[in-house]
């Protein structure tokens, strides 16, 4: 840094631009590097965190569970705070929310609209697509309904931990098995479209119908069995120090 003195004579000396590093990181946890804003009488400390650590003081763990939408916002969220006050990110992601919603209530009421008559569903196609309509209906329900509950509850701290809990293991499994179903349902229109090419006049639209009505049935087992860890070990985080779930 150099500094212009009225004779227009520079005196220059070298400036560390990074913030001193804390003397004794007792703040930081899980191998995060710790930061503050002054050596003798810092005010203001900040951890830096390692991979698949987050929180202030990176002490939640997500690897190989990855981030949901409670670990993206939480922090975002101001406390005890209307939606006005809130930051830029949380007003524009309420508003894209909303249109998510209201998009996917009528892309989802015209698919059922449409697939639910007779003649659409003569082929196994027509009833993974009608499936397919229900379970997007119900992820963008999911998806708003989690987003509301969770900038609400963020907004007004004082929450029933059992009822958090139980919200928000529910919310994001129906929410994973719905999106799972219609990623299945969409690959078993796929398949169904390369046999019906493959057979031609041989395709069988009976034997098609009768594997659509079964898969339908047990397809969500199978999804729930291979899921169904994230709701035995999924947990709520304390934050003592925010004092959030």
């Amino acid at each position: 840094m150099c500094h212009c003195t009225p004779e227009h004579h520079a005196n220059c000396f070298k400036f560390t631009h990074a913030p001193p590093k804390c003397r004794h990181n007792v703040h930081c946890q899980n191998g995060a590097e710790c930061w503050q804003d002054h050596n003798t009488c810092p005010t203001v400390t900040v951890c830096s965190c390692t991979d698949c650590f987050f929180g202030n003081q990176c002490q939640f763990y997500a690897k190989r569970i990855g981030l949901t939408l409670d670990d993206i916002l939480r922090y975002e969220i101001e406390p005890y705070t209307t939606m006005n006050d809130q930051t830029n990110l949380i007003k524009w992601s309420s508003v894209f929310t909303i249109i998510i919603f209201v998009a996917g209530l009528i892309n989802s009421g015209l698919s059922i609209l449409t697939f639910q008559t007779k003649k659409s569903r003569e082929v196994g196609s027509g009833i993974y697509l009608l499936a397919s309509s229900v379970t997007s209906f119900l992820t963008v329900c999911f998806f708003t309904f989690k987003f509301w509950f969770l900038v609400l509850t963020q907004i007004n701290p004082p929450v029933v931990r059992v009822v958090f809990r139980g919200v928000c293991m529910l919310s994001e499994f129906f929410l994973k098995l719905c999106l799972y179903m219609d990623n299945w349902f969409n690959a078993c229109v796929a398949i169904e479209t390369s046999v019906t090419v493959y057979k031609g006049v041989n395709f069988n639209k009976m034997l098609s119908k009768q594997i659509a009505r079964w898969v339908i049935v047990i397809l969500p087992f199978l999804i729930t069995a291979s899921i169904i860890h994230e709701l035995l070990y999924r947990d709520v985080f304390d934050d003592i120090e925010e004092q959030r779930l």
